[in-house]
């Protein structure tokens, strides 16, 4: 288990330690994570075939398409 609370940092160790899955955690309105994920399933050195799940507070389908939109595998409430 890794964990880090810097973004750019998270990108950075999602990439070179090949996690078995990354859990993006976002507390105010979600679109901080989402920021975290979109740079992250955008970066080609990470594998595409590694889930990424946001954990957030919003509960909006607005949120949870745009996660989708993003590459996020699923979105917990």
């Amino acid at each position: 288990v890794s964990r880090t609370a810097c973004g750019p940092h998270a990108v950075g160790l999602a990439c070179t330690t090949r996690p078995d899955i990354v859990i993006v955690e976002s507390c105010t309105d979600g679109h901080e994570g989402l920021e975290l994920c979109r740079l992250l399933c955008g970066d080609a050195r990470f594998p595409a075939g590694t889930p990424v799940l946001l954990v957030t507070d919003d509960a909006s389908p607005a949120l949870e398409r745009a996660a989708l939109r993003v590459g996020v595998w699923d979105v917990c409430v």
